[in-house]
This record gives structure tokens, sequence and C-alpha cells, in this order.
């Protein structure tokens, strides 16, 4: 079957080449706030750890585990996320993105989806924090902790596909981005829920 942009001149195909071709600045910077704020996540949970922020901190030798695996987990995607942000500042030679399946787009939706179930697993806890009942740290992000591979490399793959144009695969990658600040979010507060002694 031919492609309809064989057809066209060489100009035109290396415009539309170029419009479907390298990252933006754009992307760049939202590759690095991203980058910044697993960063600041990974912080906190520290920071909630060791007692910085005037509460009692962790005693507990699992849940301090737990929590530094969550730590390194956050700072691990924070600093990729900040590395493959630099890409999007500098010219890269034009090249159409396939219009067919975008592997990374969907490799890295599929993998934050696996640490998206593990955060299910985890529900039953959440619901007892929101019906006040005194829940437990390790079942607030005990599942997350054991995918933290697969969610930190789906969060990288995810910011890397949004090179893409706007596409339903940029809109895959886009929602698996969301996804993963959702887990983030979910750890910093199980942190700090912890450290001020309102969890188990």
């Amino acid at each position: 079957m031919t492609n309809p942009q064989d057809a066209l001149p060489a100009p035109e195909q290396l415009a539309v080449a170029q419009q479907r071709g390298p990252a933006s600045p754009v992307v760049g910077v939202i590759r690095m706030g991203l980058g910044f704020v697993f960063l600041a996540a990974a912080i906190l949970c520290q920071g909630f750890e060791q007692g910085l922020f005037g509460q009692e901190g962790f005693g507990a030798p699992v849940e301090s585990v737990l929590n530094f695996g969550m730590s390194v987990d956050l700072g691990v995607a924070g600093i990729a996320l900040l590395v493959v942000s630099v890409f999007a500042f500098f010219p890269a030679r034009a090249a159409a993105v396939p219009s067919g399946v975008s592997a990374v787009a969907v490799t890295g939706a599929a993998l934050t989806g696996i640490a998206f179930v593990a955060f299910l697993l985890c529900m039953p806890s959440w619901i007892e924090v929101l019906t006040g009942v005194r829940s437990r740290f390790d079942g607030l992000v005990g599942p997350l902790f054991f995918v933290g591979m697969p969610w930190v490399a789906g969060t990288v793959l995810s910011a890397v596909a949004l090179r893409r144009p706007a596409d339903k695969f940029r809109t895959i990658a886009m929602v698996a981005l969301a996804v993963s600040l959702l887990l983030a979010v979910s750890a910093v507060t199980a942190s700090a829920l912890y450290g001020a002694a309102i969890t188990d």
C-alpha cells in the first residue's frame, strides 16, 4: 500500500517530517516539571520518615523499608525525567513518527497500568483512612512497593512518548502520566499519615 506522503514533493515531505519529528521545548518543560515533582515527592517521603516536619517520624523497620523503597522509586523517576527533558531542547534529525502503533506509548501505558493495579489493591486501606478507621501503612503502599520498577519505567516511557504529534498515542501517554502522578501523591500522603501517627 502506497504511503500518501510518498506523493508529496521533497520539501513537503521534509515539512511533514519536521512537524512529526523532534520533541519541542514545551515537551521538555513538561518533562522537567514532572521530574521536579517526583524528586520533591521523594524528598517529602524521606522528610516524613525522618521526622523533619515536626511529626514523630518512622520507628518501625518494615515501614521504614517500604518508605525508603518508595522514595527511591520516586527519586529515580525524577532524575530520569530530568535527563530525558534535556533532549527536547536540542534540535534532532527530522524523522516522521510512524502512523502505526507507538511501541513506546503503549509499553509505557502498560507498565503504568501494572502499577495502577497494585494501587487498586491498596484501595481497601485508603477507604479505611477516608472513613476514619485507623489503617496500616503497609496496606497503603505495600502492593505499590513491589511494582516500583514497572512504575518508574512506565512513567519515563510515557514522558518520552509525548514527542508524538497530537494523536491517540500521545493521549495515552498523558493519561499514563496522570495516573503516575496520582500514585506519587498517594505515596507521599501515606508517608505523611504514618509520620503523623494517623496510621499504624
